[in-house]
Protein backbone atom coordinates (compact mmCIF):
# COMPACT_ATOMS: atom_id res chain seq x y z
CA UNK A 1 0.00 0.00 0.00
CA UNK A 2 1.42 3.40 -1.01
CA UNK A 3 1.95 6.11 1.58
CA UNK A 4 -0.07 9.29 1.10
CA UNK A 5 2.02 12.20 -0.14
CA UNK A 6 2.82 14.85 2.41
CA UNK A 7 2.20 17.88 0.20
CA UNK A 8 3.00 20.27 3.04
CA UNK A 9 6.50 18.80 3.38
CA UNK A 10 7.05 18.91 -0.37
CA UNK A 11 5.93 22.54 -0.47
CA UNK A 12 8.30 23.51 2.37
CA UNK A 13 11.23 21.75 0.68
CA UNK A 14 10.47 23.45 -2.63
CA UNK A 15 10.20 26.89 -0.96
CA UNK A 16 13.53 26.31 0.83
CA UNK A 17 15.21 25.40 -2.47
CA UNK A 18 13.73 28.44 -4.21
CA UNK A 19 14.96 30.67 -1.37
CA UNK A 20 18.46 29.13 -1.66
CA UNK A 21 18.56 29.77 -5.41
CA UNK A 22 17.43 33.37 -4.82
CA UNK A 23 20.28 33.84 -2.30
CA UNK A 24 22.79 32.42 -4.80
CA UNK A 25 21.50 34.80 -7.46
CA UNK A 26 21.86 37.78 -5.10
CA UNK A 27 25.40 36.72 -4.20
CA UNK A 28 26.36 36.39 -7.86
CA UNK A 29 24.98 39.83 -8.66
CA UNK A 30 26.77 41.48 -5.69
CA UNK A 31 30.26 42.41 -6.94
CA UNK A 32 31.63 42.39 -3.36
CA UNK A 33 30.53 38.82 -2.52
CA UNK A 34 32.99 35.96 -2.23
CA UNK A 35 30.92 33.83 -4.60
CA UNK A 36 30.94 36.51 -7.30
CA UNK A 37 34.71 37.07 -6.97
CA UNK A 38 35.44 33.33 -6.95
CA UNK A 39 33.42 32.86 -10.12
CA UNK A 40 35.27 35.78 -11.74
CA UNK A 41 38.66 34.23 -10.89
CA UNK A 42 37.71 30.80 -12.22
CA UNK A 43 36.22 32.32 -15.36
CA UNK A 44 39.41 34.31 -15.92
CA UNK A 45 41.58 31.20 -15.50
CA UNK A 46 39.47 29.17 -17.91
CA UNK A 47 39.44 32.03 -20.44
CA UNK A 48 43.23 32.33 -20.26
CA UNK A 49 43.76 28.59 -20.73
CA UNK A 50 41.34 28.50 -23.67
CA UNK A 51 43.06 31.50 -25.25
CA UNK A 52 46.48 29.83 -24.95
CA UNK A 53 45.15 26.67 -26.62
CA UNK A 54 43.60 28.70 -29.44
CA UNK A 55 46.88 30.56 -30.01
CA UNK A 56 48.85 27.30 -30.08
CA UNK A 57 46.46 25.72 -32.57
CA UNK A 58 46.50 28.87 -34.72
CA UNK A 59 50.30 28.78 -34.73
CA UNK A 60 50.24 25.12 -35.82
CA UNK A 61 47.80 25.93 -38.60
CA UNK A 62 49.94 28.89 -39.71
CA UNK A 63 52.95 26.55 -39.91
CA UNK A 64 50.96 24.06 -41.98
CA UNK A 65 50.76 21.53 -39.19
CA UNK A 66 46.97 21.47 -38.89
CA UNK A 67 46.87 17.68 -39.17
CA UNK A 68 48.97 17.17 -36.02
CA UNK A 69 47.35 14.56 -33.82
CA UNK A 70 47.45 14.70 -30.05
CA UNK A 71 47.82 11.23 -28.50
CA UNK A 72 44.60 10.00 -26.92
CA UNK A 73 46.37 8.32 -24.02
CA UNK A 74 48.07 11.18 -22.19
CA UNK A 75 48.04 9.57 -18.77
CA UNK A 76 51.23 8.33 -17.16
CA UNK A 77 50.92 4.71 -16.07
CA UNK A 78 51.01 4.06 -12.33
CA UNK A 79 54.30 2.16 -12.52
CA UNK A 80 56.04 5.03 -14.30
CA UNK A 81 54.50 7.62 -11.98
CA UNK A 82 55.67 5.77 -8.88
CA UNK A 83 59.32 5.86 -9.99
CA UNK A 84 59.31 9.61 -10.59
CA UNK A 85 60.29 11.74 -7.58
CA UNK A 86 57.57 14.12 -6.33
CA UNK A 87 57.52 17.45 -8.15
CA UNK A 88 59.38 16.06 -11.18
CA UNK A 89 57.55 14.60 -14.17
CA UNK A 90 59.35 12.46 -16.73
CA UNK A 91 56.78 13.25 -19.42
CA UNK A 92 54.50 16.20 -20.08
CA UNK A 93 50.71 15.97 -20.47
CA UNK A 94 51.06 14.89 -24.11
CA UNK A 95 53.43 12.03 -23.29
CA UNK A 96 56.46 13.86 -24.66
CA UNK A 97 59.62 13.47 -22.54
CA UNK A 98 60.15 16.48 -20.33
CA UNK A 99 63.02 18.75 -21.17
CA UNK A 100 66.16 18.15 -19.19
CA UNK A 101 67.08 21.83 -19.43
CA UNK A 102 67.16 23.59 -16.08
CA UNK A 103 64.55 26.25 -15.42
CA UNK A 104 66.77 29.25 -14.90
CA UNK A 105 65.12 32.40 -13.63
CA UNK A 106 65.36 35.38 -15.98
CA UNK A 107 64.94 39.04 -15.05
CA UNK A 108 62.17 40.86 -16.89
CA UNK A 109 63.57 43.99 -18.56
CA UNK A 110 60.27 45.79 -18.01
CA UNK A 111 59.50 45.16 -14.32
CA UNK A 112 62.75 43.50 -13.08
CA UNK A 113 60.74 40.54 -11.72
CA UNK A 114 62.47 37.13 -11.76
CA UNK A 115 60.54 34.72 -14.00
CA UNK A 116 61.21 31.08 -14.96
CA UNK A 117 62.71 30.93 -18.42
CA UNK A 118 59.86 28.73 -19.61
CA UNK A 119 57.33 31.43 -18.63
CA UNK A 120 59.33 34.45 -19.81
CA UNK A 121 57.53 35.04 -23.14
CA UNK A 122 53.99 34.90 -21.67
CA UNK A 123 55.11 37.09 -18.75
CA UNK A 124 56.65 39.67 -21.07
CA UNK A 125 53.48 39.77 -23.19
CA UNK A 126 51.37 40.51 -20.12
CA UNK A 127 53.92 42.82 -18.55
CA UNK A 128 54.16 44.99 -21.65
CA UNK A 129 50.41 45.04 -22.17
CA UNK A 130 50.23 42.70 -25.16
CA UNK A 131 48.40 39.92 -23.32
CA UNK A 132 44.67 39.64 -22.73
CA UNK A 133 44.98 40.91 -19.16
CA UNK A 134 46.99 44.00 -20.16
CA UNK A 135 49.81 45.54 -18.14
CA UNK A 136 48.63 44.33 -14.75
CA UNK A 137 52.10 43.58 -13.43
Amino acid sequence: MAKPLDLGLEERLLKARIQYVAQLKEALLDSNSLLHNTLEVYTSIIDEIAEEVVHEVAALVAQGLEDVRIPRNICVEKEAASTVPPGRASVDVFGVPASSLPIDPVSCPNCARRVASSRFAPHLDKCMGRGRMGAGR
